[in-house]
């Protein structure tokens, strides 16, 4: 039985799909990291305009830097309902 070029296109068509599946993946991840980067605070100020500058001129080596690297940068919020030893009435701040 020979093959016919339906088939050859079907098979090319199921292989696309990983590099583009991949693709929009990737672009999922890469406007997280902007989106993050836009909302939160760094310990450094600089350190988000260079990680949006990254992220925008490079971007899969900017995202992977980012994900693995950037993000142990960020200032990490304070519990807003916390309570201080010295408060003797036991109010919340």
């Amino acid at each position: 039985m020979e093959p016919t070029a339906a088939a050859g296109v079907a098979a090319l068509g199921i292989f696309m799909l990983i590099p583009i599946g991949l693709g929009v993946l990737f672009a999922v991840f890469w406007l997280i990291s902007i989106i993050d980067v836009t909302k939160n605070d760094f310990t450094n100020p600089s350190n988000k305009t260079m990680w949006l500058a990254l992220l925008l001129l490079v971007a899969p080596i900017g995202t992977i830097l980012y994900q693995v690297i950037g993000k142990n940068q960020k200032v990490k919020p304070e519990a807003t309902m916390k309570q201080t030893k010295d408060d003797t009435d036991g109010k919340w701040m």
